[in-house]
């Protein structure tokens, strides 16, 4: 991301990045993506609404533990929310991880 930023700006072509758009589309960071070998982590670009698909699973999970804190007389809450997700247009989505 550090390559994107770092476009220069000329007075006749507008910025690749100017606050938090890239190319005039919104952008939201996650450090999701960075793996154990890469520095600067990845980019994943894309119309996420035509590209994906995400689906949630049942309701929320509430699961009530007396056991495990019973020492200090308390009660740990355990909440999930079960999920999945798939690309269903790998076209309308970019990745790389190769900023050089």
């Amino acid at each position: 991301m550090t390559v994107v930023k770092g476009e220069a700006a000329v007075a006749s072509v507008s910025a690749l990045v100017e606050g938090n758009n890239i190319d005039g589309y919104t952008t939201y960071f996650t450090p999701n993506l960075v793996d154990d070998d890469a520095s600067e982590g990845a980019l994943l670009f894309g119309d996420f609404g035509l590209g994906m698909v995400m689906a949630f699973f049942g309701g929320i999970d509430l699961l009530v533990d007396p056991y495990s804190n019973a020492g200090t007389a308390q009660i740990a809450l355990h909440v999930n929310k079960f999920y999945d997700v798939d690309v269903r247009q790998a076209g309308a989505l970019a990745y790389t991880s190769d900023f050089t």
